[in-house]
């Protein structure tokens, strides 16, 4: 009969390896190629999610990718409510703006690139957040007692 041997640790199994990255304590400054509306929403929602701890490093593109399709949205919206969302062709040929087309893919980029970032309550569900401990007067004074 066979002994069981009992392993320290456990193996991996396929789908299971989690890289942890640390999480940034200041935002870096927006790429260059983000328009200013795109910037100000990278450091608008960059600023929260460094806050929360959630944001590495290897996150800054799929930020900048989720600030350009918001302000490609926007963008967008603004042309269909000054257009129209149907239009006449030179055709004669009424059909949907060629800016619904626009709205629909950055809207899915936004949605792609939120569910990475934790942005939504679907996806921020799913995150393992590291809970900061409140602040507690007490221990302050006696750390600023001891004089540290």
């Amino acid at each position: 009969m066979r002994k069981l041997r009992l392993r320290k640790g456990t193996v991996p199994r396929k789908g299971q390896r989690r890289l942890e990255l640390a999480p940034l304590t200041t935002l870096p400054p927006a790429p260059d190629h983000l328009t200013a509306e795109a910037a100000e929403k990278y450091r608008e929602v960059g600023s929260m999610l460094v806050e929360a701890g959630v944001l590495a490093g290897a996150d800054i593109d799929v930020l900048a990718s989720y600030c350009a399709a918001w302000a490609r949205a926007v963008e967008a919206e603004h042309e269909i409510s000054r257009g129209g969302a149907v239009i006449t062709y030179s055709t004669g040929i009424v059909g949907p703006s060629p800016w619904c087309k626009v709205l629909r893919e950055a809207l899915r980029r936004m949605d792609i690139a939120g569910d990475q970032l934790g942005i939504g309550p679907r996806s921020r569900a799913s995150l393992a957040v590291p809970l900061k401990e409140p602040a507690d007067p007490l221990k302050a004074f006696l750390h600023q007692a001891s004089g540290a």
